[in-house]
């Protein structure tokens, strides 16, 4: 985030059950290339991103790169439904019922605001363990290649 930020973002990341933090740590650096390529697609910069996650506010850019994120992180469709085992796949235990509670806001509106609602829930919800989580998944260094 994902996002998740993302962000995806919240923002963060993504689900798919219990992760142990190896897991977490391994999916960073795929997470950090979607948000490197939905900065680069919305226009929205690093410190647009990592102002939001301290508790700034969002630009329609920002809130559009949290869509991108999430979709593709494949945590949110094209038709504004929420994976949210793709969503919790990265997160740890303790923040599973945070996702699942902020998967289910209400549905509807622009889908760039409906992820930045999402992300919203996640961060008022969690706001430490959100801003952490979207600034490891910014900076994460890529994936050394094979």
């Amino acid at each position: 985030m994902l996002a998740v930020v993302l962000l995806a973002v919240l923002c963060g990341q993504q689900v798919f059950g219990a992760a142990t933090a190896s897991t977490a740590a391994t999916q960073m650096p795929d997470m950090h290339e979607i948000m490197e390529m939905c900065m680069t697609e919305t226009g929205t910069s690093m410190d647009d991103v990592l102002s939001w996650a301290d508790g700034g506010d969002a630009s329609e850019n920002t809130k559009c790169q949290m869509k991108c994120v999430l979709m593709k992180a494949n945590m949110m469709t094209n038709s504004g439904h929420f994976n949210v085992e793709n969503m919790i796949a990265s997160l740890p235990a303790e923040q599973h019922a945070i996702a699942r509670e902020c998967a289910m806001i209400e549905q509807g509106g622009d889908l760039c605001d409906l992820a930045y609602r999402n992300q919203m829930c996640m961060r008022d919800k969690s706001p430490d363990f959100y801003a952490d989580h979207i600034k490891m998944m910014a900076t994460a260094a890529p994936a050394p290649s094979k």
